[in-house]
């Protein structure tokens, strides 16, 4: 019964993630004072890189997003930037180069912001999965350096695509690093499927190791500015926040 639970959940995350996919450039083109600007997407990956590299000197040529971290299945999919092991070869570790492409989106508001809408694609990104409850203690302080379940930043990729609605203070304004994209966000959705080696940790999660692992991941995030505490589906952890996320390895052999 409880995968039967899960297939029905996945089904209608993936059914709604092809609607908001679809429907979000229209959206936001219904919104504000009808002047419309679309922007190239190196406006968005330029303000990654650069600072990405200026706080730690890293080349961030393989990285788009944040990496996705999803509760209910505990597991962090890290997709290009390492951190926290930030090495010097890390962007040789895939074969190929990772790709980018997508636009921007700017809408002028009546209130004189500007809302904006990224819809970025990657393909080929490095990837490594942990169990985050092991990384989030490392990265603390109180654990060990966590083995990772898959990719091992050595032989895993992923392909994923991202829409991120957020907005700036006025048309023009400088795209923001991510972490502060995320002050003033409506929606962050992203697909992505990748693919690696299963290592000898994944065994501890029963999977085969040195088997092939495919990982499939799905994201919605929106605010609902109504989702208060008197509302009967409001959480704690959330807040305003209704987000459903899934990250799945699923073993090919």
């Amino acid at each position: 019964m409880k995968r039967q639970n899960l297939n029905r959940k996945l089904a209608i995350l993936a059914i709604v993630g092809i609607l908001m996919f679809s429907f979000i450039p229209f959206v936001a083109a219904g919104e504000g004072s009808g002047n419309v600007t679309k922007r190239p997407i190196e406006d968005w990956l330029n303000a990654q890189w650069d600072t990405v590299f200026d706080w730690f000197g890293y080349d961030v040529e393989n990285w788009g997003m944040a990496d996705f971290v999803s509760p209910y299945s505990n597991l962090v999919a890290k997709m290009g930037f390492p951190f926290p092991y930030i090495l010097s070869d890390e962007n040789g570790l895939v074969i190929g180069e990772t790709t980018f492409g997508g636009h921007i989106t700017e809408r002028a508001l009546k209130d004189g912001r500007a809302l904006i809408t990224v819809h970025l694609s990657v393909s080929n990104a490095p990837l490594t999965v942990f169990f985050f409850p092991e990384l989030a203690d490392h990265v603390w302080g109180s654990g060990p350096r966590p083995l990772a379940l898959l990719g091992a930043y050595e032989d895993g990729y992923i392909d994923y695509k991202m829409v991120f609605k957020f907005y700036l203070d006025e048309p023009g304004d400088d795209i923001p690093f991510c972490w502060d994209a995320f002050n003033s966000y409506i929606s962050l959705n992203i697909i992505g499927t990748g693919y690696g080696v299963l290592t000898d940790h994944a065994a501890d999660f029963g999977f085969t190791p040195g088997a092939t692992g495919m990982l499939k991941l799905h994201q919605l995030v929106l605010i609902k500015p109504d989702l208060k505490e008197d509302h009967p589906k409001y959480s704690p952890l959330w807040g305003e926040l209704w987000p459903v996320e899934t990250i799945e390895i699923h073993e090919l052999g």
